[in-house]
């Protein structure tokens, strides 16, 4: 499987533009996009954990529908 990424050089900053989110596969490994399904896992994992989220730009989440509508935005 083939992953397409273009870099781009902005000067101080690089941007990605990709023509979607790829499912990556490897014979340990799966990474892919997030859905709905995850909801209860993310949010009981982490989204919800302060010591997590104090080095991300949102705060913790305090009820699981909070990770919900993130992943249906």
């Amino acid at each position: 499987m083939s992953v397409f990424v273009n870099l781009i050089d902005r000067g101080d900053r690089i941007t990605m533009n990709k023509p979607g989110t790829q499912k990556i596969e490897t014979e340990r490994l799966i990474l892919r996009r997030f859905v709905i399904e995850d909801a209860d896992d993310m949010f009981n994992g982490w989204c919800n954990d302060p010591e997590v989220s104090k080095y991300l730009t949102w705060p913790p989440h305090g009820k699981v529908e909070v990770t919900k509508s993130l992943l249906n935005a």
